[in-house]
């Protein structure tokens, strides 16, 4: 926070009570009318939380299927759903393939963010 008024850091992604843009894709239930950072006149900066569940490589299929169902039936259950959504969260469930992909998407993102700005490590 301090960088940011400061003025060092330009972009600041934080929950807030009452929020100019939300910076999703979409917008969200739980703030009808804020609209998306896109339509506010930044495409390009949507961001993101996403978790996955993640098993050792090699876990044969059928477990890893049997996994994402219960995964599936847990964030479907009523409290589960009323508890997310008191935090903020919209929560999807997808398949392994689509975490890969959306991994893949995300890391495709923030490294070209990271290679537009010269980040490195020293």
């Amino acid at each position: 926070m301090q960088s940011v008024l400061a003025g060092q850091t330009p972009v600041f992604h934080n929950a807030l009570p009452r929020p100019l843009t939300v910076a999703a894709s979409k917008r969200t239930p739980y703030f009808p009318d804020v609209p998306t950072i896109a339509e506010a006149g930044y495409p390009g900066h949507e961001v993101g939380f996403w978790m996955g569940v993640f098993v050792p490589a090699g876990t044969p299929k059928d477990l890893v299927d049997i996994l994402n169902k219960q995964v599936a039936r847990i964030m479907a259950l009523p409290d589960v759903k009323e508890r997310m959504a008191t935090i903020g969260f919209d929560p999807t469930v997808s398949t392994s393939e689509g975490l890969t992909d959306h991994m893949k998407a995300e890391t495709d993102k923030w490294l070209k963010v990271v290679r537009q700005a010269n980040i490195r490590i020293d």
